[in-house]
């Protein structure tokens, strides 16, 4: 038997960029999200996950109300807009090591993210695979939106209004590409998103203080990496705050019917019962080993009633209560965490695009 496919999953920051993008250019929020399929999504954190479907909605039929320039709303803007990575990206000391960090950082924000880098004399390209869409418009904007958020990383380093020499896009020309007429030569239908960053420019330092880089905690997340009961598990820990999230309202997000959702949970020898329970069990104790909130907080970010509710069920988990559990593990010394050095970028030769017998 086959295992059941991956889900492919976004950070919400993406989508909510989308809604407000359609709000601002006087479309209904609420009517959008109805139609694209999506619980009310107001409440979640930007850091959330939800499938990267739901954001192809949400983006497919902005794009059919607003047109496509509803773009210049929507695209990243700041080093900010772009969330955890962007964070882990201003630590950088330099623009080559900001390019290599967010190669690294963005594999946790979006799936698919097949971003890769490769030398030639004078230049680092800095390239991305096909986004590939059922919707040669859709696509368009998808590529434009992630050729967006690439400027903005290098736009940090050398000035708001930088633009490459050379520009390789895989889709056909857009409307919206007008902002792109000073780049000397743009070439469309090529194999890969593509543009080329001077040596001089990648040893640009930071504009800005540069605070030390923080320790990890542990490995980066990979989305592509997932099995389907762990993306199903995020998508489902999103929606904790608002309560006890049942099968349907799960399966209407995941885009499945209840029973279809059930069917394959069951193949993969769990349960949504299961996996909503082992969701909370593993925040739970994250939370209060990682954290200070009460646990009050912690019972209502989990979903529960009441704090008492939350310590019954810790406690047949756990075999104590959450208040002793935490008692316990502020007595075992933690490890020191290894600091996060960056991500070295690798030489690749060839044009860009030829990667498959180079990398490493």
């Amino acid at each position: 038997m086959t295992s059941p496919p991956p889900l492919p999953l976004v950070r919400t920051r993406y989508l909510l960029r989308h809604v407000d993008a359609y709000r601002r250019m006087g479309g209904n929020p609420e009517q959008l999200l109805q139609e694209a399929g999506i619980p009310e999504i107001a409440p979640l954190s930007a850091d959330a996950l939800v499938p990267l479907e739901r954001l192809n909605d949400v983006a497919r039929i902005a794009i059919r109300d607003m047109g496509p320039s509803i773009l210049q709303y929507a695209v990243p803007h700041r080093l900010d807009d772009l969330g955890t990575c962007g964070r882990r990206i201003a630590e950088s000391t330099s623009l080559q090591d900001a390019i290599s960090t967010f190669v690294r950082a963005i594999k946790g924000e979006s799936a698919g993210a097949d971003f890769f880098l490769e030398r030639r004399p004078g230049v680092l390209w800095w390239c991305r695979g096909p986004i590939g869409t059922s919707c040669d418009l859709l696509e368009s904007h998808a590529e434009r939106f992630v050729l967006h958020g690439m400027l903005t990383v290098v736009r940090h380093w050398v000035g708001a209004h930088w633009l490459p020499h050379e520009l390789w896009l895989t889709t056909g020309p857009s409307s919206e590409d007008e902002r792109f007429r000073s780049i000397a030569r743009v070439r469309y239908r090529a194999r890969v998103l593509a543009f080329p960053i001077s040596h001089r420019l990648l040893r640009r330092a930071s504009p800005e203080p540069v605070l030390p880089r923080r320790a990890s905690t542990g490995p980066h997340l990979d989305l592509d990496r997932l099995s389907f009961v762990e993306s199903t598990a995020l998508v489902v820990e999103s929606f904790l705050p608002e309560g006890s999230p049942g099968i349907e309202h799960a399966s209407n997000l995941l885009g499945m019917s209840g029973r279809s959702l059930q069917r394959r949970l069951n193949e993969l020898g769990t349960t949504y019962s299961k996996l909503l329970a082992e969701t909370r069990q593993k925040l739970a104790t994250e939370w209060l080993v990682e954290s200070k909130r009460s646990v009050t907080d912690i019972a209502h970010d989990l979903g529960y009633s009441d704090s008492a509710h939350f310590t019954r069920a810790f406690r047949r988990w756990v075999g104590v209560g959450p208040r002793r559990f935490r008692v316990l593990a502020q007595e075992t010394e933690p490890e020191e965490a290894p600091v996060d050095r960056g991500h070295e970028v690798l030489p690749f030769r060839g044009g860009p695009g030829c990667k498959v017998a180079q990398r490493k």
